[in-house]
């Protein structure tokens, strides 16, 4: 795959989907999903996958299915925006994909990841942010956090 650096946008913006046609050329780098990865490393748990790949975050968590349907599968924080082009599908086929694996629960911050703050539920679509992190749980990570985090 080609990764384009994006310089042009910020310094946090290089991704693996081509912004525009103004781009420099991209340099080539191996792609490999999270399952091939923990499995020729035999790691056995992770506890949180933290996800902001501009743009491939579908493609990412497509890539780790068998690490998403376990039992002890992570927390998941990644970011949801509509300001990205997004890799392979729609925006809202990332949110639909998180609540077809395992039993997750979806959160947003109260006020944005600008400002420290709560989380709260997103129960549909019309919960979602424009542009922000998302943070998703399964029921045994939620028996391990503070209830104070949560409005």
């Amino acid at each position: 795959s080609l990764i384009y650096s994006n310089m042009n946008i910020g310094r946090g913006r290089a991704s693996l989907i081509k912004q525009n046609q103004n781009d420099f050329e991209g340099k080539d780098v191996l792609v490999i999903t999270l399952d091939e990865y923990v499995q020729t490393r035999n790691i056995d748990k992770i506890k949180m996958l933290k996800v902001d790949v501009e743009g491939w975050e579908l493609e990412v968590f497509k890539g780790a299915e068998q690490v998403l349907s376990m039992k002890t599968a992570p927390i998941l924080c990644f970011e949801y925006s509509e300001d990205l082009p997004t890799k392979n599908g729609r925006l809202l086929d990332l949110y639909e994909y998180i609540l077809s694996i395992n039993k997750y629960k979806i959160y947003k911050l109260e006020k944005s990841k600008e400002v420290p703050s709560k989380l709260i539920s997103i129960r549909s679509v019309g919960d979602l942010p424009h542009h922000d992190n998302l943070f998703c749980f399964l029921p045994n990570h939620l028996i391990n956090l503070q209830n104070d985090i949560f409005v």
